[in-house]
């Protein structure tokens, strides 16, 4: 998630990965996996021409794999570590 803050703002998605990361902070895990998941269509529709679409094949691959471990661990982080 550190590595997709820092990138975020280059790609013009920094809003829309702050606003995914504080639906995840409130543990609401699906709902962050479907920000992210717009996120990375966003990512994907960059054109051929875009100089951007380089940079977004790391981003991408990082959003994927956080989808990944929230939907594997939901109940984890929709409850707390506490709970």
């Amino acid at each position: 998630m550190i590595g997709l803050r820092r990138i975020a703002p280059e790609l013009g998605l920094g809003a829309e990965l702050n606003s995914a990361l504080a639906t995840f902070a409130q543990g609401n895990s699906a709902a962050a996996i479907e920000q992210l998941n717009e996120l990375d269509r966003r990512l994907a529709a960059l054109p051929d021409t875009d100089p951007r679409t380089s940079l977004a094949m790391w981003p991408r691959a990082l959003v994927l794999t956080i989808c990944d471990g929230l939907d594997d661990h939901h109940a984890y982080f929709d409850t707390g570590a506490d709970s």
